[in-house]
């Protein structure tokens, strides 16, 4: 039974749960509650830690960043990134990606791979990726310039780790390649894959889109004295009067989703049509639907990045192949752990 009577200082104790009138010990109580708030606290410290690391991955992929060692860094997003992050993912392999744009790496983001946005030409983008501690550095997009730049800059931190850089320009190559550089080309790659397509064919070919792999499929057609004409509309990335110039009459400038610009290009008398653009799957479909609606003659190759994308133009007949998959096959051997 609890006296009735409670002096001044057991109603102090009591309210600030150092007493318990029926406890033998007077800060019994006080260590069970206060015992039970600091529990609490941590579990919802934990709570507010990976909820703030789902809300805001930018900052969770920074601080994990800046603890790795023995990791491979990737610089620039591309298809061939994509597909060497799958596989970093399912060996277990440490990574960390560095891109600008973060529209890019949305998904990845959200689906908690280790991508820091922001621009890896700065000094502390690349001390936040601990470059110093990696064990291998891979340069996948196409600017040039920017990764002639960053070799040189991660020359100067990391002496020793491979860096590999893709470039397709051969002057460029000797330059960057002073450096130490293993130098790959995902268009000569590809080419030398799917070359036996076009040998003993004759005829006109068609080559849809401007770019690093229709120009190696130019120099091909040209050395062995196969005609053929080259289909490309004016964009922003593209300097058109340049390819005007280097091509001359061999350049028609429109879209190839126009039938008028197929018929324009000889689709009629032509064997095979090669279109090498690079992600836009509705204009990829709305040319071969033209094209086989126009004439049954010609074989159409296309570029598919993606292996879903590859299975649905294989059903309409449409031979098809990938720059970044045959990159990634000469590449794998480098990432395994």
């Amino acid at each position: 039974m609890y006296s009735s009577i409670a002096s001044l200082t057991d109603i102090f104790l009591a309210t600030f749960f150092m007493k318990d009138f029926g406890a033998d010990n007077t800060f019994e109580i006080f260590y069970q509650v206060f015992g039970t708030i600091i529990i609490s606290q941590g579990i919802f410290a934990v709570i507010i830690e990976r909820s703030a690391g789902r809300i805001n991955p930018r900052l969770t992929a920074e601080k994990i960043a800046k603890k790795m060692d023995n990791h491979i860094v990737m610089i620039g997003w591309s298809h061939l990134a994509l597909r060497i992050i799958e596989y970093m993912n399912e060996k277990g392999i440490k990574y960390v990606m560095i891109e600008e744009n973060e529209d890019l790496v949305e998904d990845l983001l959200e689906s908690g791979d280790i991508v820091v946005i922001r621009n890896p030409l700065l000094p502390e983008t690349l001390e936040l990726v601990n470059i110093k501690e990696c064990r291998e550095v891979f340069l996948v997009n196409n600017n040039v310039k920017q990764a002639i730049i960053l070799v040189k800059r991660i020359r100067e931190i990391n002496k020793k780790c491979p860096i590999h850089c893709r470039i397709f320009n051969e002057r460029l190559k000797k330059l960057i390649k002073g450096f130490g550089v293993n130098i790959f080309s995902t268009t000569k790659w590809t080419f030398e894959k799917i070359k036996s397509w076009f040998v003993n064919k004759s005829g006109l070919v068609i080559i849809v889109g401007w770019n690093n792999f229709s120009r190696r499929l130019v120099n091909y057609f040209e050395s062995i004295e196969r005609e053929y004409l080259v289909i490309e509309f004016e964009r922003e990335e593209l300097d058109i009067e340049e390819v005007e110039d280097l091509l001359g009459p061999k350049l028609i400038i429109g879209s190839a989703t126009s039938k008028k610009i197929l018929t324009q290009a000889r689709i009629y008398d032509c064997t095979q049509i090669i279109i090498t653009l690079k992600e836009d799957v509705n204009e990829i479909l709305e040319i071969v639907q033209n094209v086989k609606t126009m004439t049954l003659e010609p074989e159409i190759i296309s570029r598919a990045y993606d292996d879903e994308i590859a299975e649905v133009l294989e059903v309409l007949n449409v031979k098809t192949f990938s720059t970044s998959y045959f990159a990634f096959e000469n590449l794998k051997g480098k990432l395994i752990d």
